[in-house]
C-alpha cells in the first residue's frame, strides 16, 4: 500500500502552500509617519476633504483616485455620520477637515519587479497630511504606499499606478479613522 503523502493523486502540502503563495506574493507595504499629534478634542462625526494637492502638476490625474480611497474607507467605517467633499466656511464643532499634499509618484521599473523582485524597482506613492478641526490643526502625517511586484520573485505586475494611488487614500483613511478613535496613526504592529 502506498503512502498517501506521496501519493501522485496528492500533491503533498508543502507544494501546495508554496504554489498558493506564490499566487499571492504581490507585495505592498505600508508607512505611516507622524509629525504631530494631538489626541481628539471630542467626539467627530463628520469628515470634510478639502484640498488634496499634488507637488508635481503631471501627477493631477491621479488625485481622484487618492480622493476615491480616502472617501470609500472612511464611509466604509461606519464612525461618521458625513463625509463630505463640500467644505463649509465655517467648521461646525464636530467636524474634522483632512487635507494634504501628494508629495511622491514613482512609477519604478517594471522590468526590474518581474526579473528581479525583492523590493527592487518597486512603485511608490507618498503624501503629508493633515487633520483640524475648528480650532486648527491637531494631527500631520506622512503616508505612503510602496508595491514592489506580483506573484513570485518578482513575477507579473497586478497593481497599476491608479490602484496604488487608491490604496494610498485607503490608508491614510484608515490612519484617519484610528486618530479618531484616540488611537496611534500608525497602523499596530503584527505579533511575530
Amino acid at each position: 500500500m502506498k503512502n498517501a503523502r506521496f501519493s501522485r493523486k496528492h500533491p503533498a502540502p508543502w507544494g501546495v502552500i508554496l504554489a498558493l503563495g506564490l499566487l499571492l506574493s504581490a507585495c505592498t507595504t505600508t508607512t505611516i509617519e507622524p509629525t504631530l499629534v494631538t489626541k481628539p478634542m471630542r467626539v467627530y462625526d463628520t469628515v470634510f476633504i478639502g484640498d488634496i494637492d499634488s507637488s508635481e502638476k503631471i501627477w493631477q490625474g491621479r488625485l481622484p483616485y487618492f480622493r476615491e480611497g480616502l472617501v470609500d474607507k472612511l464611509h466604509e467605517a461606519g464612525l461618521f455620520t458625513q463625509v463630505s467633499d463640500t467644505v463649509p466656511e465655517t467648521l461646525p464643532e464636530s467636524a474634522i477637515l483632512v487635507s494634504g499634499t501628494v508629495t511622491e509618484v514613482d512609477k519604478g521599473n517594471k522590468a526590474l519587479r518581474f526579473l528581479i523582485g525583492f523590493g527592487a524597482g518597486r512603485a511608490r506613492v507618498e503624501g503629508n497630511f493633515a487633520i483640524a478641526d475648528k480650532s486648527g490643526v491637531l494631527a500631520r502625517f506622512t503616508s505612503a504606499k510602496a508595491y514592489s511586484g506580483g506573484a513570485g520573485i518578482g513575477g507579473i505586475d497586478m497593481m497599476d499606478m491608479d490602484e496604488l494611488m487608491t490604496a494610498l487614500g485607503e490608508v491614510t483613511a484608515e490612519s484617519i479613522i484610528r486618530w479618531s478613535k484616540g488611537e496611534s496613526l500608525e497602523p499596530p504592529k503584527k505579533q511575530e
